[in-house]
């Protein structure tokens, strides 16, 4: 369900500089989605809610979970404390699923829908796992340029997944 959420969204979207300081315009769907619960500043981010800037690939991810009921998956409560080393980004999800046990690095076992973190030594993106081919990632990624893309990569581009508690 989730990954046939993500390629529905496939597409480009005006970059990031098509913010809007009234809020009424954001670079794609997912972040006008999530621009209605915080404010955003002069420079049309939303640091209210999302930490200062929100990293797009984690709000997607966010977003395709929560609009197929998901929501729970998530620590949207724990994301935005910027006091407790929290941001909206990849970074602040992978240590959070790493800190309830729940990262995984060993591909064998990751299942379609799998939360991706993509990076060398520190997580640079998140992503959803569409399949596994070999040692080849094919994933669901949300930019800011970019809008949504399918895009592959291999295993050894990323230092684990999480495989959320779907139904």
């Amino acid at each position: 369900k989730v990954i046939t959420f993500a390629a529905s969204q496939k597409g480009k979207y005006p970059t990031r500089s098509h913010h809007g300081k009234d809020g009424r315009k954001y670079s794609n769907k997912f972040t006008k989605y999530f621009a209605g619960r915080g404010g955003i500043d002069s420079k049309g981010q939303m640091p209210n809610v999302y930490g200062y800037i929100p990293g797009y690939c984690t709000l997607f991810v966010c977003y395709c979970l929560e609009k197929c009921g998901l929501k729970s998956v998530i620590p949207f409560n724990t994301l935005n404390k910027k006091s407790a080393g929290y941001w909206w980004h990849a970074p602040s999800l992978m240590k959070w699923f790493k800190k309830k046990g729940l990262l995984k690095k060993d591909f064998s076992k990751a299942k379609k829908g799998a939360i991706c973190f993509k990076g060398d030594k520190s997580p640079t993106h998140t992503c959803l796992l569409d399949k596994l081919v070999g040692s080849t990632v094919y994933t669901w990624d949300g930019n800011v340029g970019g809008g949504v893309t399918y895009n592959k990569r291999p295993k050894s581009a990323f230092l684990g997944y999480v495989n959320p508690p779907y139904k």
